[in-house]
């Protein structure tokens, strides 16, 4: 059995949880069993239907350290040996504890090289640090980012002519309030008169209801929606902050516009401009409003199809969505 640490909450969001399940998943069709542990119980309506038992710690998600005796007892109860820990709040004395229990793998997005107690460190940023010397095995790139079943085998997309549709996301939180902003803005100032707007509502956004009362026969909004591939691949532009869901739209071959709102998105959005990708329009935290301006702009250079074909092609080139697949082999072998 292979045991998977994460939190989901309305300060983290869903990311951490959405793409440790994503794992989850492809380590059983390998034929191994899984234990989701987690701080406390926002986790379970993640698990619905999942068939992955769940350890509740009822720690605090945000001081890891105090929550070892407990983790230890459960691993221990369990028989198990293999842990894949997706969190920013862990230490070095964490991991130096629990590497003494458990062969970790570790989403380091944030550079720390697993403190040098990981057997797998991942990092499937497209512009990820140096980990020459780096003690363990290092999954490095966009080969490595874990996405969904659905966003696997998709065929190449070919831009339309004129935009139709645009996708607007912000995850599964918005704690900015930026689909709201983006959404009134358009209504006091359309870009395109014949556009439909497809509005992505995370289940963890406290403003659902609000969306709701601002769709239109322009603007329909989901929420929660299982169809995210579906939406977009048949988008012709998105909208993006920026966590997985960009790399969802590269998988699809849905040119973007990306912000960040986040310190752990923002030198990816940066990477992702500078690369020719996708264009950045900047933090939401440092002004909304500046952001947008840049959002309604980079729309309207992104109108020409010659454009967008080519950003097309070359998104398809850096994601095959076969990420996670790669990640559960590198676990399941690594000791």
């Amino acid at each position: 059995m292979i045991a998977i640490r994460a939190d989901v909450n309305n300060i983290i969001a869903s990311g951490h949880v959405t793409r440790s399940l994503v794992i989850a998943e492809e380590i059983m069709a390998m034929g191994e069993e899984c234990l989701f542990i987690s701080s406390d119980e926002a986790v379970k309506p993640f698990l619905k239907n999942k068939g992955i038992p769940l350890e509740i710690l009822d720690s605090d998600w945000k001081d890891k350290e105090k929550e070892l005796p407990k983790l230890l007892k459960v691993l221990e109860r369990h028989g198990i040996q293999k842990i894949l820990v997706d969190s920013y709040q862990v230490t070095e004395a964490y991991f130096r504890e629990l590497s003494r229990h458990a062969s970790i793998t570790y989403f380091d997005e944030l550079g720390l090289m697993g403190f040098g107690h990981c057997t797998n460190l991942i990092n499937g940023l497209i512009a990820p640090p140096n980990y020459v010397g780096c003690v363990g095995n290092v999954l490095l790139g966009p080969a490595f980012v874990p996405l969904r079943k659905e966003f696997q085998g998709l065929p190449q997309k070919h831009a339309n002519q004129s935009i139709k549709t645009i996708l607007i996301s912000s995850g599964g939180s918005d704690p900015y309030d930026f689909l709201g902003c983006f959404l009134r803005r358009w209504k006091k100032e359309p870009i395109f008169s014949y556009v439909s707007l497809e509005v992505i509502v995370g289940a963890l956004n406290n403003k659902k209801e609000e969306l709701k009362n601002l769709e239109n026969n322009q603007i329909k909004v989901y929420v929660n929606t299982n169809k995210m591939s579906e939406l977009l691949w048949n988008a012709d532009l998105a909208v993006l902050a920026g966590g997985m869901t960009i790399y969802e739209a590269c998988a699809c071959g849905t040119p973007g516009i990306i912000y960040g709102m986040a310190d752990n998105q923002i030198e990816q959005c940066k990477a992702f401009d500078r690369l020719g990708i996708m264009p950045y329009a900047g933090d939401v935290r440092n002004g909304m409003y500046e952001a947008l301006d840049q959002v309604f702009v980079k729309i309207k250079e992104l109108a020409e199809p010659r454009v967008r074909e080519r950003i097309t092609a070359k998104m398809q080139s850096l994601v095959d969505g076969n990420g996670a697949k790669r990640i559960a082999g590198a676990i399941i072998k690594g000791d």
